[in-house]
């Protein structure tokens, strides 16, 4: 890959590439439209590179012991560099206002349960796309549930992986949506669904049904800046339940995440978490003890 600039000198050795050149290089604008690599490019050159240096120092490390010299590299520069910059903007979510006023101007449209299962359990869009009516979805049970799992017949699908394969309970505040939209909208085959088309609906036309619905709420659609993607109501089911100080065990359970996922995603969101924590000792201990008679121990 060509570096950004004239200053990144590809003849120079390991050891002579700092943190600060290789975060600027991969951050770098690119190509004819100047911009940089997408997330997910950055994201997966952070990882190749990342496992090239480890190579290098291991081998390093080996040559040292052999001709009984110190190791020239000892350290990785990218272990302190992070693609995440990028990818911050993907993590935006909606306050619940904002998602008020999406869910108020697409009631009693099929858009309506297309949204709030993202929003409301999680889901990707994927797995919303592929819920096949009356197998996926139990809404007249006494316990309401979702269920994400495999699917074989003519359009064949597979979840992300064997954590994304779950049920998920149905709140209440969906329960209304999703009955609606089973009556109106839903498929005999497939839940979500364009209309006399009995077929999972294409990405282009979720893009599209999420685009709208945002623009009419008055919400900047967009990977960039403050823009939102139908993946933001994904973050936004996890962002309020982390807020609420949920457990990163039980909300991974419910997105088909791992609890590592959720901590290193979330964790930003928990800025008061020890202090709730610490104010159990209060609660344990009557609170506050009052003191009075001098600043210090006696004697002093």
């Amino acid at each position: 890959t060509n570096p950004p600039s004239a200053a990144f000198d590809t003849r120079r050795t390991l050891p002579e590439l700092s943190t600060d050149e290789l975060r600027a290089w991969l951050y770098a604008p690119r190509g004819k439209r100047s911009r940089p690599w997408a997330p997910n490019t950055q994201a997966a050159v952070h990882m190749v590179m990342s496992l090239l240096w480890r190579l290098a120092i291991e081998a390093e490390l080996e040559n040292a012991e052999r001709h009984g010299l110190p190791p020239r590299i000892t350290r990785s520069p990218w272990a302190t560099i992070e693609p995440a910059d990028a990818r911050a903007k993907r993590h935006a979510f909606l306050e619940p206002e904002e998602w008020a006023a999406v869910l108020e101007r697409q009631l009693r449209t099929p858009r309506a349960a297309f949204l709030a299962l993202g929003c409301l359990t999680g889901f990707r869009v994927d797995e919303v796309l592929n819920l096949r009516t009356g197998i996926d979805l139990e809404l007249e049970a006494a316990a309401p549930v979702l269920h994400v799992q495999p699917r074989g017949g003519e359009f064949e699908w597979t979840p992300k992986n064997d954590n994304s394969i779950r049920t998920v309970p149905i709140p209440a505040g969906l329960l209304g949506v999703l009955r609606h939209h089973a009556e109106k909208f839903a498929g005999a085959r497939y839940f979500i669904r364009v209309a006399r088309r009995d077929r999972p609906m294409s990405y282009s036309n979720a893009v599209y049904w999420t685009h709208e619905s945002f623009t009419a709420a008055g919400l900047k659609y967009g990977r960039e800046g403050e823009g939102l993607t139908y993946h933001s109501l994904r973050h936004t089911f996890a962002s309020w339940l982390v807020r609420r100080g949920w457990s990163s065990d039980l909300v991974a359970e419910l997105m088909g995440n791992t609890p590592k996922e959720v901590q290193r995603t979330y964790s930003h969101l928990r800025p008061t978490a020890l202090g709730r924590v610490m104010r159990t000792i209060d609660v344990l201990t009557g609170g506050a003890v009052e003191l009075s008679g001098g600043d210090g121990p006696a004697g002093e």
